[in-house]
């Protein structure tokens, strides 16, 4: 590549000509030591914009030079699966998973999203746990735990994640909700009713406020009921 493509090939990544970005990539070879930052330019910029089959071509190449860390075959893998291409996802974090340690946190992120997506339910718990230990204050770790213990029955452990994940997010109303469900099927209405009271005044979704409402419903209280209704209401009039 000359001086007059390099700069034409940087201009289309940054106007997010992504297209001619990777036909320019693709005509020039392989990636070299020249090309390799635009190859990883454009990877990640398509990936930051939701372009995942020219992120994920991007990615493929790079990895035949062995050149991509954790993260970006974390990326790789979401790439895969949002294409099209399941098996190969599931493979790339059923690898990434053997060695949590060593992904970001982005890169965890990534993992155990995939992980619920595609039921890879051992290899939730393994990286769950890792990520837990390096990241304890992140309440998302917590729920994708919570949920785990929930879908193996566990309870009053998995009460246990979601009221900690509500303490470390308490902006995160699904949180209490999810908590609150968990409540009524132990039993413990007066707790589920006292936490809702809560969680109801701290959103304005209107989705958040139907699914409040309806375990108001289920508990039989009219209060909580009415009180929905009013903040519905209000909601619908904002519009």
């Amino acid at each position: 590549m000359n001086n007059k493509q390099i700069s034409e090939l940087s201009n289309h990544i940054e106007t997010n000509l992504f297209d001619s970005a990777l036909w320019m990539l693709t005509k020039s070879g392989k990636p070299n030591p020249l090309t390799l930052p635009f190859w990883f330019d454009l990877a990640n910029k398509a990936y930051d914009h939701a372009e995942f089959q020219i992120a994920s071509l991007c990615f493929a190449e790079l990895k035949k030079g062995a050149n991509l860390g954790p993260l970006s075959l974390a990326k790789f893998a979401e790439c895969l699966l949002r294409s099209g291409r399941r098996p190969l996802a599931i493979k790339l974090i059923q690898q990434l998973s053997k060695a949590p340690q060593m992904l970001p946190q982005m890169g965890l992120d990534i993992v155990l999203e995939l992980g619920m997506r595609t039921n890879q339910t051992n290899l939730v718990d393994q990286v769950g746990i890792s990520a837990r230990s390096r990241f304890p204050n992140n309440a998302y770790y917590w729920f994708v735990g919570g949920e785990r213990l929930q879908d193996d029955k566990e309870y009053v452990k998995a009460l246990s994640y979601y009221m900690y994940g509500s303490k470390l997010a308490k902006q995160w109303t699904e949180y209490k909700i999810k908590a609150c469900r968990l409540l009524i099927t132990l039993g413990k209405l007066d707790a589920a009713n006292h936490l809702l009271d809560g969680a109801v005044t701290e959103t304005d979704c209107v989705a958040n406020l139907t699914l409040i409402k309806q375990l108001y419903e289920q508990m039989g209280s009219f209060d909580g009921v009415s009180h929905c209704n009013l903040l519905l209401q209000f909601q619908a009039a904002r519009k």
